[in-house]
């Protein structure tokens, strides 16, 4: 059988932000409790604060693929 790799398929997903919220907090809790160093956590931090207060901002209520084009 000739080895071809799989069909690319296109799915949409999309998380609430505030379920967003609770993972990147358990995200960071638990890369606390893996003992990640200080500056990977702060970038987390930084990065996953910045992505809810654009969220929240935007005032949209989900985040993922399958979120409406941006309107100017």
């Amino acid at each position: 059988m000739r080895k071809t790799a799989l069909p690319f398929t296109k799915t949409e997903s999309e998380i609430s932000v505030l379920q967003l919220k609770r993972s990147a907090e358990d995200w960071l809790i638990k890369g606390d409790l893996r003992q990640h160093s200080k500056n990977t956590l702060a970038n987390r931090r930084i990065y996953t604060t910045k992505l809810l207060w654009f969220l929240q901002q935007r005032e949209y209520d989900t985040c993922g693929t399958s979120i409406s084009p941006l309107k100017f």
